[in-house]
This record gives C-alpha cells, sequence and structure tokens, in this order.
C-alpha cells in the first residue's frame, strides 16, 4: 500500500502549496460490490469498473478503494480537508466523464477532492 501514497506524495509534489485542490474519481468499491450483492445487474456489468477495461495497460485497476481507504492515503501524502464532492458541481455544464457512470440506476464513482 505505500506506492499508493508514494504515488499521491508525487502528485502533491507537482502541486503549488495552497494553490487548490486535487479532485480524485475512481471506482467506488463498497457502491460497486452492494449493487453486486443486492442482485440488481450480472456480475458482468460491474467487473469492468472494478477492473477496468484491460485493452490497454493504462486501463487496469490495480486496487481497489473505498472512501475510507482512500481518504487515509491522501491524508498521509500531506493532502488536506478530504472530502467527497458531486461532479456536476466540478464539470463544465453538460459534461459527462467516468465520474458520472451509472450502473444499475446508481452512481458508482467515488469522487473526492482534498486540498494541498
Amino acid at each position: 500500500m505505500h506506492s499508493i501514497t508514494s504515488t499521491l506524495s508525487s502528485f502533491r509534489d507537482l502541486l503549488i502549496p495552497g494553490s487548490g485542490k486535487l479532485y480524485v474519481s475512481v471506482p467506488d468499491f463498497q457502491i460497486l460490490s452492494a449493487i453486486y450483492l443486492a442482485g440488481i445487474v450480472p456480475f458482468e456489468s460491474i467487473v469492468r469498473a472494478i477492473h477496468g477495461g484491460q485493452e490497454y495497460i493504462e486501463n487496469i485497476h490495480y486496487i481497489s478503494f473505498d472512501f475510507h481507504f482512500l481518504a487515509r492515503h491522501l491524508l498521509s501524502a500531506g493532502f488536506k480537508n478530504v472530502r467527497k464532492y458531486s461532479p456536476e458541481d466540478f464539470l463544465p455544464f453538460g459534461t459527462e466523464d467516468t465520474s458520472t457512470y451509472r450502473i444499475g440506476g446508481k452512481a458508482i464513482s467515488l469522487n473526492l477532492t482534498a486540498d494541498f
């Protein structure tokens, strides 16, 4: 797990302290597993969100996150004031990206922001 904090620290080192916020969007394992366990959609519908499409090396998810796990790593990397954000409050009007994906009618992204 050290590489997660190390990678986030590398991101922080590229940023000017006190100049803004980092926005992170990853699949929310807690939500995806709840969708699966509730039988809302078949396994095949969520496996790509959990593991990435795997068509190329950059599209593989090597680890899963929930709020507490990712927040702990952000704090360990020197970020502050970790909290959830709504993509609609961040993205330009009409823009959609993976932070807005839904499966079985449920938003599946863990969207966090943190000060640096």
